[in-house]
């Protein structure tokens, strides 16, 4: 019988799991590509009130990482901003919003409603990083009052965005610009500064790689700034506002993390 490799993508393997010659598990360092889209929105929000918020997931260690990178980002290009982070519950209710998320990644009223909540405290910036509940909130707080909405998922918001506001906002994981943007088509997609990227593209291509060159090993491979794995979507639409100098500070912090020099 013919031997078959197998890799998968953002699962990580540990212990006996982790012994397998013909098995890697592709993970990223989320953490990188969260400061680096933190530098970019801590780079905006210090030209405004200073505030930043976050919609995220459950509180489950990628997340984690993803924010509290991104958070880092934001003090290192504006030591002066806030940062709000809202979780999904595991249960009950998120006790700062008071909302409940019953459908972890895919909330979509729960993230409208985090949305809402940041909004009516002048938040700048707004960092979805939480799966469709992340990207549903950022693309209800990008657009014009009185944009009509019918999104669905684990829960579903129909309904008219009543707030004048319209703080700009970051993706996770993917460019949504292409995605939840609608490649900006979205009437908010002037207000998508970046999106924290996690590269599959390359993760694939590297493991295809190692396999044929005789170099995987199983067990885990890691993706990160070192080897392209990571990195930040361009600012699209919104390039009047995400300035070059601002892009300058988050090429210099990745160029060093991909050096090894700098550390999240």
């Amino acid at each position: 019988m013919r031997d078959v490799n197998f890799a998968i993508v953002d699962v990580a393997y540990e212990g006996s799991n982790a012994m397998n010659p013909n098995l890697e598990g592709l993970i990223f360092a989320d953490d990188q590509a969260g400061f680096l889209a933190g530098v970019i929105a801590g780079g905006v929000a210090s030209e405004l009130s200073k505030k930043v918020g976050v919609i995220g997931g459950l509180a489950i260690p990628p997340v984690k990482r993803f924010i509290n990178g991104f958070a880092g980002g934001v003090e290192y290009a504006c030591s002066g901003c806030s940062t709000t982070i809202i979780y999904c519950p595991f249960g009950g209710a998120e006790p700062t919003t008071g909302l409940t998320c019953s459908g972890a990644f895919a909330d979509v009223a729960f993230g409208v409603g985090v949305a809402k909540y940041l909004m009516n405290a002048n938040v700048d910036v707004i960092f979805g990083a939480g799966g469709l509940t992340g990207s549903a909130g950022i693309k209800y707080a990008s657009a014009p009052q009185g944009t009509a909405f019918a999104l669905s998922a684990a829960t579903a918001f129909d309904g008219i965005k009543t707030e004048s506001a319209t703080p700009y906002v970051v993706g996770v994981d993917n460019d949504e610009y292409y995605t939840t943007f609608e490649s900006g088509a979205w009437p908010g997609a002037s207000k998508l500064i970046t999106s924290a990227l996690k590269k599959v593209d390359r993760a694939v291509q590297l493991s295809i790689e190692n396999y044929v060159n005789g170099v995987a090993s199983g067990s885990n491979f890691r993706l990160d700034a070192s080897n392209g794995g990571v990195g930040f979507a361009p600012a699209h639409d919104a390039s009047d506002v995400v300035t070059a100098a601002i892009t300058a500070m988050a090429q210099s912090v990745f160029d060093s993390m991909a050096a090894g020099t700098f550390s999240t």
